[in-house]
């Protein structure tokens, strides 16, 4: 007995393209976001006074939740579309 389920050929391909965007929204942000760590300060500004003097910072490792930005706008955008 097979227990693979019959999907069509046509939705399957439809679910791999969009598996392939989701990882690489996801993926690509985060790679970056490694390669980027090892030059950042330990603190990074977050915020700045009207004179440009930083008020509050926010520790490197924050990038890596900026990082997901991008995943969430691109899956916020498709849960909109359907």
């Amino acid at each position: 007995m097979n227990d693979e389920p019959n999907v069509p050929v046509e939705v399957y391909m439809r679910v791999k393209d969009l598996l392939k965007k989701d990882l690489l929204f996801l993926i690509i942000p985060l790679i970056l976001a490694g390669i980027a760590y090892p030059f950042l300060p330990a603190q990074i500004p977050r915020q700045f006074h009207f004179n440009g003097e930083p008020t509050t910072y926010m520790a490197k490792e924050f990038l890596f939740l900026v990082a997901l930005i991008p995943f969430v706008i691109y899956k916020l955008r498709q849960a909109k579309k359907n």
